[in-house]
């Protein structure tokens, strides 16, 4: 498999599997260039009003909300865990951080 990682997150799996959604296929060795970001990025709403997002570090869950990205915050990874049926649908949908806007 040799395909640009676009996003990643924390992922239920087990569940998955006992859903039948996934299924073990082989192992997957990660790019030696791969790079896992300590930030995330997550929409800050408020009674249904966007009101900027907050970039998050994983490792302390410190947040600093920014109204608008940069282009370096664009390519951060959605914080917390996806449920299966969200991932399926984003994976179907060719969902990407550039247009989470």
């Amino acid at each position: 498999m040799d395909q640009t990682e676009r996003w990643n997150i924390g992922f239920p799996l087990k569940t998955a599997v006992r859903r039948k959604i996934v299924e073990m296929v082989d192992n997957f060795e990660i790019p030696k260039t791969f790079i896992n970001s300590e930030f995330a990025r997550s929409e800050y709403n408020i009674r249904g009003e966007f009101l900027g997002w907050h970039i998050v570090h994983k490792s302390t869950l410190k947040r600093e909300l920014k109204s608008d990205l940069d282009e370096k915050n664009l390519k951060l990874s959605p914080h917390g865990i996806m449920n299966d049926r969200l991932m399926v649908e984003r994976l179907e949908q060719n969902w990407r951080l550039e247009n989470w806007k």
